[in-house]
This record gives structure tokens, C-alpha cells and sequence, in this order.
């Protein structure tokens, strides 16, 4: 009997033991088919962060700009009173110059669309090579020398700009006003100075950065075109048949946006 009790022991551990093993077994086939779904599953990667919002380029503003004149030209035809004696000039035009400028953007997603005023003080001269001046009978004036002086010079025009966030690409175009002075001298002495106001265009383009949501710096082309000036000064004589001053610039300015 006792054999037989000893024996019931042993079957019922060996049991036990099968229970526990089983239950293992199932507990790790869990886990293993547990972490298959897991891998199987795209793995885990942090949201990205949400972007800055891009820089709002509409407002107004007004600013302060620099630049210099070059590959300008004051070009005409100058005659006495009577139309005689017809001499033909064409002066070189550069110098420095410095004003402001004030204006207003409107955004619409990544297009800006504005209005832009500017003035500027100006000292831009030139003067051409001397001359010679034939009348009908064939009698020789001169030598002729004329020199033009641009003293100020604006515009009013429309802008159209493509935003890269802060960056933003511009065109413009508009209506230019200019002041500028022409003198002729024969020698020495004084023959005639004159000096007029006349318009014509400008259109250019350049980059504009946004440093801050209210400050924005620029650099930008421009081609001026200020039309013919015809003017006759009696006093001495002198009939201008037709001055045109033309001239590049490059520029730089900065502005605050309110």
C-alpha cells in the first residue's frame, strides 16, 4: 500500500509538472505571436512638428533706401532761338543718391500685390565731349561742352511679388518724375543753364527679405526713363529741342511694417 500511495504521488507530480510546462509554453507562443503583430505593424515615429507659419507680408510701410546711378545718359539737341546752328550732345550720367519710399502689400497665399511711392535727392552728373555746331553758311561754333545734373527724382508704382516665406521675388512698374539741370559752355564763358521737370516711367525688380514680422530689407534694380524736356531760354538765345535723361540704379533699402 504503501508502494501504491508513493506511486499515486509520482503520477500526480508528473501531472502537475505538464500543467506548468503547457502553461509556460502557451505563455511564451503569446508573446512571440504578440511581438510578430507588433513588427508586422509600421514602427512608431514622433508626429512632426507643425510648421512656422510663413511670414504675413501685408500692411503697410515705409522705409529708407540708398543707391547709385550708373549706364545713365542726357541726350538732345540744342539749337539758337531761330533753330539754326544745331548742335547734338549726349552726356554720361552716374552719382550717388538717397530718399524713402512708403507703400502697401496685400497677400493673397503666396502672391503680393501693392502700391509703392518713393523720392529721392540725387547728385548724378555728366558731362558729353565737346562739340561743334555748323549754321547754314557753313561757319563753325564751338567747341561746345554740355553737362547735366539729375538733383531729385521719383515714382509711383505697382508691385507684384511671389513669397518664399520670409523671401519674397518683386517686379515693378510705373510713372517716374525727375528734376535736372542742363548747362552749355562755349570755352569758358557761360552760354545758357536751364532747368526742368519732366516725366516718364521706371520698372525694375529685386528681392525682400523679412528679418522680423515688422522690419524687411530689399534690394532692387531699377530703370528710369524721364521722357524730353523741350524748352527755350530766351535770354540767351538757346532753344532745347528735346533733353532725355535715362539711367539704371541699384539699390538698397530697409522698412518697418506697421
Amino acid at each position: 500500500m504503501a508502494k501504491t500511495g508513493e506511486g499515486c504521488k509520482n503520477t500526480m507530480g508528473i501531472q502537475m509538472k505538464k500543467i506548468i510546462l503547457a502553461t509556460l509554453l502557451a505563455g511564451i507562443g503569446s508573446s512571440a505571436a504578440l511581438a510578430a503583430d507588433m513588427g508586422a505593424r509600421a514602427p512608431y515615429t514622433k508626429a512632426p512638428a507643425m510648421m512656422a507659419a510663413v511670414s504675413n507680408w501685408s500692411g503697410f510701410y515705409i522705409g529708407g533706401d540708398a543707391g547709385y546711378v550708373f549706364n545713365g545718359s542726357s541726350s538732345g539737341l540744342l539749337t539758337n532761338a531761330f533753330g539754326l546752328v544745331p548742335l547734338s550732345y549726349n552726356a554720361n550720367l552716374q552719382g550717388g543718391f538717397g530718399g524713402g519710399f512708403v507703400g502697401y502689400n496685400y497677400q493673397m497665399q503666396q502672391f503680393v500685390v501693392g502700391i509703392e511711392a518713393d523720392w529721392q535727392a540725387a547728385s548724378v552728373h555728366g558731362t558729353s565731349g565737346q562739340g561743334f555746331a555748323t549754321n547754314g553758311a557753313g561757319v563753325v561754333f564751338g567747341p561746345f561742352v554740355e553737362s547735366s545734373k539729375v538733383k531729385d527724382f521719383g515714382s509711383l508704382r505697382g508691385r507684384f511679388g511671389v513669397t518664399f516665406d520670409r523671401l519674397m521675388v518683386f517686379g515693378t512698374a510705373g510713372w517716374a518724375l525727375g528734376g535736372f539741370s542742363t548747362t552749355y559752355l562755349q570755352g569758358s564763358p557761360f552760354l545758357t543753364n536751364d532747368h526742368r521737370t519732366a516725366d516718364g516711367w521706371a520698372a525694375g525688380g529685386g528681392l525682400e527679405y523679412a528679418f522680423a514680422s515688422n522690419v524687411m530689407g530689399r534690394i532692387e534694380y531699377r530703370h528710369t526713363d524721364l521722357g524730353k524736356a523741350s524748352f527755350l531760354n530766351a535770354t540767351v538765345g538757346a532753344f532745347e529741342h528735346g533733353n532725355n535723361v535715362k539711367f539704371d540704379d541699384i539699390r538698397l533699402g530697409l522698412a518697418y511694417k506697421f
